[in-house]
């Protein structure tokens, strides 16, 4: 490959003076150096495909919760986990997938965490094929760093179905 030395991106714009003859008396033309623009924009696409590739391809289903319980946010693996969508558990409606003895552990959840705390409950949700699913799930809030605000919420939720099976295993 030859290289011509550095690249600049240029942005032109122009127009053309017409005589009353029909031919060009004047062109007038602006150009403006966008390299830094397009560079920048072309690093903060490639980041957020990384970073949506490794929300949608974790096990662990993520989640942002806008404050009021809405779901604005959630990767594939919620589904694959539960076999629910974002709309099914959004806004407290999880609490009716519940197993009935695990009620007072989700409930632990539905508090907005302190700045720099975390919450973790684990408990049974009813899968979309009818089978319940243990999920370990922690909780985080996003505050704004200047004036502190309450922002968002992150949920990220584990089966754990395997683990609990085990320990109950362990017990009997």
């Amino acid at each position: 490959k030859e290289s011509f030395g550095p690249m600049m991106i240029v942005d032109t714009h122009g127009e053309v003076e017409v005589g009353e003859d029909g031919l060009v008396v004047a062109v007038l033309g602006v150009c403006s150096d966008v390299t830094k623009e397009v560079v920048a924009e072309t690093a903060r696409v490639r980041a957020e495909r990384r970073y949506r590739l490794m929300a949608e391809e974790a096990s662990d289903a993520i989640l942002l919760y806008a404050p009021g319980g809405r779901i604005v946010f959630t990767s594939s693996a919620l589904e694959r986990i539960t076999g629910r969508g974002s709309h099914e558990i959004e806004e407290g409606k999880f609490l009716r997938l519940v197993h009935p003895a695990d009620i007072e552990e989700a409930n632990k959840l539905r508090v907005r965490p302190a700045p720099n705390r975390t919450l973790t409950s684990c408990y049974r949700l009813l899968h979309r094929d009818g089978h319940y699913v243990w999920l370990e799930v922690t909780i985080r809030g996003v505050y704004d760093e200047k004036t502190g605000e309450y922002l968002n919420t992150i949920a990220v939720l584990r089966d754990v179905s395997e683990r609990k099976a085990q320990e109950l295993e362990m017990k009997t």
